[in-house]
């Protein structure tokens, strides 16, 4: 059985994206679909790593 994704549009402040940056080591001038892969990865990590706390 496959699991329904949701899709979400964000808005990001300036000081979020240089966190992702900084986080993930990415160049000044990273564009936004790299900034957006990473933002992706980080939201699966965390979700991943919520679903094994809770287990």
């Amino acid at each position: 059985m496959s699991k329904s994704y949701k899709s979400l549009r964000l808005s990001l402040s300036y000081p979020a994206v240089e966190k992702i940056k900084q986080m993930y080591s990415l160049p000044a001038d990273a564009s936004t679909h790299a900034i957006a892969s990473y933002l992706e990865k980080l939201v699966f990590e965390t979700q991943v790593s919520n679903q094994m706390r809770d287990q």
